[in-house]
């Protein structure tokens, strides 16, 4: 049986780009059970016209994108309202080094950067950057927060091979710990 509630897909396109069978069927079975498919792709890829959503996003500034996801979760994450209980804190104790990341990661937010004038990880710098609207970026951050079980997941040859695809690898793994989407059925 299909649990995943949503499924957003980073520059990855398995109805054509894997070798990956389960991930294909297990998309279209997820869909079929209900889940929401989202793509992010420069491209309207195959798997884009059969999701729920596609957004276009500039070539190369998926790590941006994700680093404003992270900074809007870790912003609006409040434990008590059910409607914006984005994070699963159970993660800290398991996690190594998650205090250090997140202080290096918030050190960076007061910073403006010198070329678009927006503070760093912001929704408007993430705008600038990836030719998304702030609005939209913020919808897709919340949206993933707040649906369990959900999965971030992007692809190695679009993304993972970007000369920013380590960044953009280690904050999608980030964002899928810390809203309780990782290792889990």
């Amino acid at each position: 049986s299909y649990r995943t509630r949503l499924i957003i897909y980073a520059g990855w396109n398995p109805f054509t780009a894997t070798r990956i069978v389960y991930e294909s069927r297990g998309t279209v079975g997820a869909r079929e059970a209900g889940a929401k498919i989202i793509v992010i792709d420069p491209a309207f890829s195959n798997t884009a016209t059969k999701a729920d959503q596609w957004i276009p996003i500039r070539p190369g500034t998926d790590a941006d994108l994700f680093a404003a996801m992270l900074r809007y979760i870790l912003e609006h994450d409040n434990p008590d309202d059910p409607f914006r209980r984005y994070i699963d804190w159970s993660f800290v104790e398991k996690s190594v080094g998650w205090e250090e990341f997140v202080a290096e990661f918030k050190s960076y937010w007061d910073k403006v950067d010198s070329i678009n004038g927006a503070k760093y990880f912001s929704l408007e710098w993430a705008a600038n950057r990836t030719d998304m609207s702030a609005e939209t970026i913020a919808e897709l951050s919340h949206t993933f927060g707040i649906t369990k079980p959900a999965a971030l997941v992007w692809g190695m040859n679009g993304i993972g091979h970007h000369y920013n695809g380590y960044l953009a690898s280690i904050i999608g793994t980030a964002l899928n710990v810390i809203t309780g989407n990782f290792d889990i059925p």
